[in-house]
């Protein structure tokens, strides 16, 4: 009996998919120092590795070398990473503030008979001002990150 198209398709997307369950992103490798040494391990050189592996790899070692770089700087000098962080928190407060302040002013547009084009400007805003809250708490928890992998056990 042969087996079906659907079945072969499953198959294939089951194997891709269980492939790729351990993989993580930029921004995961970037806040788990730790897991990236365990990650640096798998991808030595001179194995021969899968053009998916590879590429995985390729990611690892960028987050290592970023995480080597925010190390040094740290080590170099601890108060201004430590200033750093602050002005980085202080930041990521203002931007939250702003956020709230951006969603209750959405609902109360959405509230009024404006036109579509205003309620466009004023998600538009929103939404930058979302993208720029996550990209600072991102920041902070490597920084965050950082210091803890310096830290004593």
């Amino acid at each position: 009996m042969k087996p079906s198209i659907k079945v072969v398709s499953l198959i294939v997307l089951a194997l891709m998919v269980s492939g790729c369950k351990n993989k993580k992103s930029l921004t995961y490798l970037m806040q788990h120092p730790h897991y990236v040494q365990e990650e640096i391990k798998k991808c030595q050189p001179g194995e021969r590795l899968s053009q998916d592996k590879a590429h995985y790899c390729d990611l690892v070692l960028y987050a290592a070398a970023n995480l080597t770089s925010l190390i040094n700087e740290m080590e170099e000098d601890p108060q201004e990473f430590g200033a750093r962080i602050l002005r980085e928190q202080i930041k990521f407060a203002n931007t939250k503030q702003t956020l709230e302040l951006a969603e209750k002013n959405m609902a109360s547009l959405k509230s009024q008979s404006l036109p579509s084009t205003e309620l466009q400007k004023a998600q538009a805003q929103l939404n930058e001002i979302k993208k720029s809250y996550h990209e600072q708490k991102r920041q902070i928890t490597v920084l965050l990150a950082v210091v803890g992998i310096m830290a004593p056990n």
